[in-house]
């Protein structure tokens, strides 16, 4: 199982075996701190207790300190020894304790139970499975296979998420068998029974207005840069020329010295390229700066290597590009910094903004919004119909970020068989930061924000930055969403989120001190331009992908919904990836023969690549 995930930790395999409680743990090793000594699974003093950490905890050395004073003993500085010892002295209640990054597992060999837990956004993935009294749980699905547990099976249930969210949130699986474990969550499992409580939420309370509020954050994501960046392996950043990229970057240059960033440009869509403007602050900063360029003939390919990596059907992020960037950084550094999460704290996004659909919805009556419905508009304008027709500002809401509407897709798919409301958008949220946040936020912008935070976040956006970088062995880290500016920003007036038309507007002193050349420039975002599916190397990529036998799609309507979108209108393109990443997916671990479903085979595992150290180890 684990040297199915040698990418995730090509510096070292080890396993610890447990034959008497009938358990083993493996671990694949990143070395970032404590370098030389740190190998996993690693116990306590007397072997009792065992941990595995797939992250980083920075605050490891305060609980290193504290765990010392209690008459503890440790053999390395490793962030994953404290574990065992935090678990020791305080059982699950040790989880609140963690800042970090992290998907952490500690085995308890006197009472034969585990403890899984996952930090506050979701940064590291964590899945489990229950089969016959049994409990497994690793990192990435692929082990689950390679170790014989389960095999492929679509999870149609869960992937009806999946055409309207554009991934499938925790704690469902694409596949049968396997569950997510939630973001803030601890799992126990003892006995044949699981059990699994929310360690951490949102704060409820709401700060004061405070002038000061900028230089506070300041402080705070100083702090948080430059922990991110204490381990002893090389650090790099990623440079988009924004402003969240940016101040990273600028912070990151305190605490390292000399700085590698890494950019894309895009040379076929100016519109969209922000190479300039990353060149620009680089040049600031003295970094040392390298670019990777994309090109729509890059895409397929591309689109079919995703598929492999993020192993769940993912559309909500442009996760290609990720990877682009990763496949950069990953020659030169092990680890990274970025700016994501600043939008979802922040107001990053237009729709954030007051809309007129929020005013309009008040004044139409319903019965006659509803006869707009029927009409054979552009998917734009049947969305905007929706919003009048809607019957909360919970529907408006799910309309603006909804990746497709079943009345703008008619295609037969055997996982399209529910329409989901905002409630069941808000739902999903609550699944991820807990249900009282949910429940008490009615203030429409924070209510907003936590729908960012914990929809397309935690369950789009971080799950393939961390795929599409791990599967090059590049670990990023999100200063952002560190957990005490998480909890800072969640407390702050909405004034300091969006003022007078300005989002971000707490940044925007932080951006004119410490980037200055792109203070004032526009937000663009990351984003595969939507022509480039119009490039005659992707079209006939679709063609050939959603036409052919093992298609998930009737070949007619499929056809004809092809021609249609690649027509002279084109503007129902946006559908087009939900289903290319799907079909890929489909075609990567479904069908019979291909390297997913076949994974359990020792031919298709690197095992040769890394030195495993085994031990067994008596109760």
């Amino acid at each position: 199982m684990a040297a199915s995930m040698f990418h995730r930790g090509p510096d070292d395999l080890a396993a610890a075996a447990f034959p008497d409680a009938g358990a083993a743990i493996g671990a694949a090793r990143l070395a970032l701190v404590d370098m030389a000594h740190g190998r996993q699974p690693i116990a306590n003093e007397d072997g009792s207790v065992w941990a595995l950490l797939n992250g980083e905890i920075y605050n490891h050395r305060a609980l290193r300190d504290e765990l010392l004073r209690q008459g503890h003993r440790m053999r390395t500085q490793c962030d994953t020894e404290v574990l065992a010892h935090l678990y020791e002295q305080h059982g699950e209640a040790m989880c609140g304790k963690l800042d970090g990054m992290f998907a952490a597992a500690v085995f308890d060999l006197r009472r034969r139970q585990f403890l899984l837990v996952r930090d506050h956004a979701g940064m590291k993935p964590l899945y489990y499975a229950e089969r016959k009294g049994g409990f497994a749980f690793a990192s990435e699905i692929r082990a689950f296979f390679a170790g014989g547990l389960l095999a492929p099976q679509a999870n149609w249930e869960d992937l009806e998420y999946y055409f309207d969210f554009g991934y499938v949130p925790a704690p469902g699986c694409a596949f049968v068998g396997l569950r997510k474990l939630p973001a803030g969550c601890w799992l126990r499992w003892r006995n044949g029974r699981t059990e699994t409580q929310r360690y951490w939420q949102p704060p409820l309370d709401q700060a004061a207005r405070d002038l000061e509020a900028p230089a506070r954050l300041e402080e705070l994501l100083r702090s948080a840069t430059h922990t991110h960046l204490q381990g002893e392996a090389e650090a790099g950043c990623f440079l988009s020329g924004g402003w969240d990229s940016s101040i990273v970057a600028a912070l990151a240059c305190e605490k390292l010295g000399r700085l590698k960033t890494f950019s894309l440009v895009f040379p076929e869509s100016p519109g969209l390229n922000e190479a300039s403007h990353a060149r620009a602050v680089a040049k600031d900063l003295g970094t040392e700066h390298e670019e990777v360029e994309y090109r729509p003939a890059m895409l397929p390919a591309m689109l079919e290597q995703a598929a492999w990596k993020l192993e769940e059907p993912s559309s909500s992020t442009p996760a290609v590009l990720v990877g682009l960037l990763s496949q950069l950084a990953s020659r030169k550094v092990k680890t990274v910094v970025g700016g994501e999460g600043s939008d979802e704290l922040f107001a990053g996004y237009e729709w954030l903004r007051p809309r007129l659909p929020y005013q309009l919805n008040t004044l139409i009556p319903r019965p006659l919004a509803r006869t707009l419905l029927p009409l054979r508009w552009a998917p734009r304008w049947r969305r905007a119909a929706r919003q009048l027709a809607a019957a909360s500002a919970d529907d408006i809401d799910f309309e603006f970020v909804r990746r497709s509407h079943p009345r703008d897709f008619p295609l037969p798919v055997a996982a399209r068989r529910r329409e989901f409301t905002g409630a069941d958008a808000y739902a999903v949220v609550a699944r991820q930061i807990g249900e009282e946040p949910v429940a008490r936020t009615r203030e429409r912008l924070p209510r907003r924000l936590l729908l960012e935070y914990g929809g397309r976040l935690t369950g789009g956006v971080l799950y393939s930055c961390d795929r599409m970088a791990m599967a090059e062995s590049l670990e990023v880290r999100l200063p952002f969403l560190d957990r005490h500016i998480v909890e800072y920003a969640m407390r702050l007036p909405a004034e300091w989120k969006l003022h007078r038309g300005q989002e971000k507007a707490i940044l925007k002193p932080l951006a004119a001190k410490y980037a200055p050349a792109v203070a004032h420039r526009r937000k663009l975002g990351l984003q595969i331009p939507e022509m480039d599916y119009h490039d005659p190397a992707t079209r006939e990529f679709a063609f050939q992908l959603l036409l052919a036998e093992n298609s998930l799609f009737p070949r007619r309507e499929m056809e004809r919904a092809l021609r249609r979108w690649f027509g002279p209108a084109r503007r129902e393109i946006r559908f087009l990836p939900l289903l290319i990443h799907l079909q890929c997916w489909w075609n990567t671990f479904l069908v019979s023969g291909s390297y997913g479903a076949t994974l359990g085979s020792s031919d298709a595992l690197p095992v040769n690549r890394v030195a495993w150290a085994d031990a067994e180890v008596a109760p």
